[in-house]
């Protein structure tokens, strides 16, 4: 797709907006396909809901790349999603998936196209339907139809619907949240949780939950028993935390779900200039294409250019690589110069097809453009990195002459890529004595049940920043959102504190024990506004 963009986005949009803004046509191709909507169909959801005026562009722009890769005999997500849908009805498929009786879990929080091919494997069957929450639970506003199950009991005679209760404590906890937020009096008889707590600076946050934890530990509560969970975990939040819980010597597993190996600018910039001097040479299409982050961290590493420079620079360029190789050329930097220089040399050196020695390769990259630019205060988890890169890299360069059936250099350099770029989705260890920090969205993801539970940063701004770019919308695109109810701000703002309420009331339901409640005063202001929508959100899960 980012290369049918490149081409043939101008065709489609009068003026194609900046390189961004391909990630959210994909995306927003991915919820298309999920929620089964593409055709007719997407155009009417469309003009009815959706107020970017991008939006009929991108709705052809992607019609025309799903028909450009089924000429050329490709499948993409779209095309599998109908072939699926198709699949499913012929009698081959119905004829494997004969069974008498069906027990089915949370249908209502299922994206609508697994819902469709469950329904229709389903239809000749005995069919129960498990639901916790008959409204729809968190992933309603990602893409569920909360109705569907019960508009399929109403249907098929042979589905029966069965509701659970909520465990007994879950509204008690949900309504003393609700009133912490709102500085009210506990309840008599509600001995759950603590008041929330709220400090001037978010060190004083993480200081006073430290000393809750070593309370907690202290009295025999295993340390996994114990989850910290916030909205959003960024970096310096998470980095502050975690350095106050070290120096009480707790050890802590950070729980991010999905996210990609981040390899170290070091070797990333090693692997990319290799990929820089051999690409003529290189006709393995799994081979990433260099990115502005390659070109950038080059720049930096190589050519000694300003942060401030190249962040402009990934600005104004995006992933136009043409444009990337003739700020180089125009540049007077004589590192970049040095740079070029070395390039335009190692390709002469290599002018076959046949790749040769990696090893040697990445010897001159080191010794020529690299070491001559570290300074003694240089990273030493960059150069242990980059030992062990060498060190791989000369082992198979001493064995590969004896042993043949080694790849060739070609798939080693793949290997070497695609070693830190897989995407790690983490597993917990349960029992293994540390603290687990994780997301409220982790939390209920993985049904994660403990004794106690930290809720912080409850009023930092992202538990109510907005939900998402307008043409990346989970919500236009997801059947819970009604055709007769067009988009507007307080459409949206209603939907936003659903969402919250949603994850919340759900993240309850899998605390034991306790809750203690944690705030900070980022800003007072902020603060004050953030505090009113949530002293709402629990109160509204009950009442919606």
């Amino acid at each position: 797709m980012r290369c049918f963009y490149r081409e043939q986005g101008d065709q489609f949009f009068e003026q194609a907006p900046a390189g961004t803004f391909f990630w959210h046509l994909l995306s927003r191709h991915q919820r298309c396909a999920e929620n089964m909507l593409w055709g007719e169909e997407l155009n009417t959801r469309t003009s009815q809901l959706e107020f970017s005026p991008l939006a009929p562009a991108s709705n052809a722009f992607l019609a025309a790349f799903s028909q450009g890769l089924q000429d050329k005999g490709c499948l993409d997500i779209q095309a599998q999603a109908q072939l699926l849908v198709e699949a499913v009805e012929t009698p081959q498929i119905q004829e494997l998936y004969q069974a008498s009786h069906y027990l089915i879990d949370d249908l209502d929080e299922t994206r609508p196209l697994e819902q469709h091919l469950m329904a229709r494997l389903s239809q000749s069957a005995e069919v129960i339907i498990y639901t916790a929450n008959p409204k729809g639970g968190v992933e309603r506003v990602m893409g569920a139809d909360p109705s569907y199950a019960e508009s399929l009991a109403e249907t098929i005679p042979t589905i029966a619907l069965s509701h659970s209760s909520q465990p007994p404590q879950l509204k008690q906890l949900a309504q003393t949240l609700a009133s912490r937020l709102q500085q009210e009096p506990l309840e008599p008889g509600l001995h759950q949780t603590q008041k929330l707590q709220r400090f001037q600076h978010p060190s004083a946050m993480a200081e006073a939950m430290g000393a809750q934890i070593k309370e907690l530990l202290a009295s025999g509560c295993p340390a996994h028993e114990i989850v910290c969970l916030s909205w959003y975990l960024d970096p310096i939040a998470t980095q502050q935390l975690q350095s106050h819980f070290e120096a009480l010597g707790l050890e802590v597993d950070l729980l991010r779900g999905q996210q990609t190996l981040m390899r170290h600018p070091y070797v990333n910039t090693l692997l990319s200039l290799c990929r820089l001097i051999l690409w003529p040479q290189l006709t393995d299409p799994r081979l990433p294409r260099l990115n502005s982050l390659d070109l950038s961290q080059i720049l930096s590493l190589c050519g000694g250019v300003d942060p401030f420079v190249l962040a402009r620079l990934r600005f104004e360029l995006g992933q136009n690589l043409e444009a990337w190789g003739q700020y180089m050329k125009q540049s007077e930097n004589p590192q970049l110069q040095a740079v070029q220089a070395f390039v335009a040399d190692a390709r002469e050196r290599y002018p076959d097809r046949e790749l040769n020695s990696l090893y040697e390769l990445t010897q001159s990259l080191w010794q020529e453009l690299i070491l001559p630019r570290l300074t003694d205060d240089c990273d030493q988890a960059g150069l242990a990195a980059l030992r062990s890169l060498f060190a791989v890299l000369e082992r198979y360069h001493q064995q590969m002459p004896a042993d043949r059936s080694l790849p060739d250099e070609q798939e080693l350099l793949i290997q070497l890529l695609q070693q830190e770029i897989l995407q790690l989705s983490e597993l917990p260890e349960r029992e293994n004595g540390r603290i687990k920090i994780m997301t409220l969205y982790r939390v209920c993801e993985l049904k994660y049940s403990s004794r106690y539970q930290l809720w912080f940063d409850l009023t930092a701004s992202s538990w109510t920043r907005p939900v998402n770019h307008p043409l990346d919308n989970a919500l236009l695109l997801s059947r819970s959102w009604p055709l007769e109810q067009p988009w507007s701000l307080d459409a949206e703002d209603h939907f936003v504190l659903e969402r919250l309420a949603a994850l919340s009331y759900k993240g309850l339901q899998y605390v034991q024990e306790r809750c203690w409640f944690y705030a900070s005063h980022y800003d007072t202001n902020a603060k004050l506004q953030t505090q009113e929508r949530l002293a709402n959100i629990l109160e509204y899960a009950e009442n919606s």
